[in-house]
Protein backbone atom coordinates (compact mmCIF):
# COMPACT_ATOMS: atom_id res chain seq x y z
CA UNK A 1 0.00 0.00 0.00
CA UNK A 2 1.03 3.33 -0.99
CA UNK A 3 2.31 5.67 1.90
CA UNK A 4 0.22 8.56 2.94
CA UNK A 5 1.59 11.98 1.76
CA UNK A 6 2.40 14.18 4.39
CA UNK A 7 2.39 17.66 2.81
CA UNK A 8 -0.56 16.94 1.11
CA UNK A 9 -2.45 15.55 4.16
CA UNK A 10 -0.61 18.73 6.66
CA UNK A 11 -1.81 21.12 4.08
CA UNK A 12 -5.57 19.83 4.51
CA UNK A 13 -5.09 19.87 7.98
CA UNK A 14 -4.10 23.17 8.72
CA UNK A 15 -6.85 24.09 6.17
CA UNK A 16 -9.46 21.92 8.18
CA UNK A 17 -8.15 23.39 11.21
CA UNK A 18 -8.39 27.16 10.19
CA UNK A 19 -11.93 26.44 9.03
CA UNK A 20 -13.02 24.92 12.37
CA UNK A 21 -11.54 28.14 14.02
CA UNK A 22 -13.06 30.48 11.37
CA UNK A 23 -16.46 28.79 12.51
CA UNK A 24 -15.98 28.83 16.48
CA UNK A 25 -14.86 32.65 16.33
CA UNK A 26 -18.18 33.55 14.32
CA UNK A 27 -20.34 31.30 16.48
CA UNK A 28 -18.71 32.57 20.08
CA UNK A 29 -19.08 36.14 18.29
CA UNK A 30 -22.77 35.02 17.82
CA UNK A 31 -23.43 33.88 21.12
CA UNK A 32 -22.19 36.81 22.62
CA UNK A 33 -19.34 34.93 25.50
CA UNK A 34 -15.96 36.00 25.67
CA UNK A 35 -13.15 33.51 25.66
CA UNK A 36 -13.04 32.44 29.27
CA UNK A 37 -16.74 32.26 28.81
CA UNK A 38 -16.99 29.39 26.50
CA UNK A 39 -13.85 27.67 28.35
CA UNK A 40 -16.04 28.24 31.69
CA UNK A 41 -19.54 26.71 29.82
CA UNK A 42 -17.61 24.18 28.05
CA UNK A 43 -15.68 22.98 30.38
CA UNK A 44 -12.22 23.50 28.98
CA UNK A 45 -8.93 25.48 29.99
CA UNK A 46 -9.46 29.11 28.75
CA UNK A 47 -6.24 28.39 26.59
CA UNK A 48 -7.94 25.78 24.35
CA UNK A 49 -10.79 28.22 22.98
CA UNK A 50 -7.91 30.66 21.87
CA UNK A 51 -6.19 27.81 20.61
CA UNK A 52 -8.85 26.39 18.46
CA UNK A 53 -9.76 29.71 17.25
CA UNK A 54 -6.55 30.08 16.10
CA UNK A 55 -6.43 27.16 14.09
CA UNK A 56 -3.13 25.75 16.71
CA UNK A 57 -4.75 22.80 17.87
CA UNK A 58 -6.72 19.88 16.60
CA UNK A 59 -9.85 18.70 18.65
CA UNK A 60 -11.32 15.76 19.70
CA UNK A 61 -14.71 14.94 19.56
CA UNK A 62 -15.27 15.34 23.32
CA UNK A 63 -13.88 18.85 22.48
CA UNK A 64 -16.11 19.63 19.68
CA UNK A 65 -18.69 18.61 21.41
CA UNK A 66 -18.12 20.44 24.57
CA UNK A 67 -17.16 23.89 22.73
CA UNK A 68 -20.30 23.67 20.74
CA UNK A 69 -22.46 23.44 24.01
CA UNK A 70 -20.12 26.63 25.32
CA UNK A 71 -21.36 28.48 21.92
CA UNK A 72 -24.98 26.70 22.37
CA UNK A 73 -24.93 25.41 18.93
CA UNK A 74 -25.02 22.17 17.23
CA UNK A 75 -22.04 20.81 16.47
CA UNK A 76 -22.56 20.23 13.03
CA UNK A 77 -22.21 23.98 12.87
CA UNK A 78 -18.55 23.85 14.03
CA UNK A 79 -17.66 21.82 11.51
CA UNK A 80 -19.77 23.45 8.82
CA UNK A 81 -17.37 23.38 4.95
CA UNK A 82 -15.01 20.77 6.86
CA UNK A 83 -13.91 18.31 3.91
CA UNK A 84 -11.33 15.77 3.42
CA UNK A 85 -9.96 15.24 -0.22
CA UNK A 86 -8.92 11.84 -0.83
CA UNK A 87 -6.02 10.87 -3.18
CA UNK A 88 -6.77 8.13 -5.61
CA UNK A 89 -3.35 7.30 -6.15
CA UNK A 90 -2.48 7.14 -2.86
CA UNK A 91 -4.01 3.61 -3.05
CA UNK A 92 -2.69 0.21 -4.49
CA UNK A 93 -5.68 -1.79 -5.71
CA UNK A 94 -4.95 -5.45 -5.80
CA UNK A 95 -5.00 -7.14 -9.19
CA UNK A 96 -9.00 -8.84 -9.45
CA UNK A 97 -9.23 -11.99 -8.06
CA UNK A 98 -6.60 -11.88 -6.08
CA UNK A 99 -5.86 -10.93 -2.45
CA UNK A 100 -3.30 -11.18 0.78
CA UNK A 101 -4.29 -12.74 4.25
CA UNK A 102 -1.67 -12.46 6.14
CA UNK A 103 0.55 -11.10 3.83
CA UNK A 104 0.24 -14.39 1.21
CA UNK A 105 -1.21 -13.99 -1.31
CA UNK A 106 -4.70 -15.63 -1.99
CA UNK A 107 -6.66 -16.35 -5.68
CA UNK A 108 -10.46 -15.64 -5.43
CA UNK A 109 -12.88 -18.24 -7.25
Amino acid sequence: MARPSAPADDFQARRMLGRLGENLLELRRLSGRSQVEVAIYADIHRTEVSMLERGGRMPGLDTVLKVAAGVDADPAALLDGLYWTLDPGRFQIPPRGHFSIDGKEVGRP
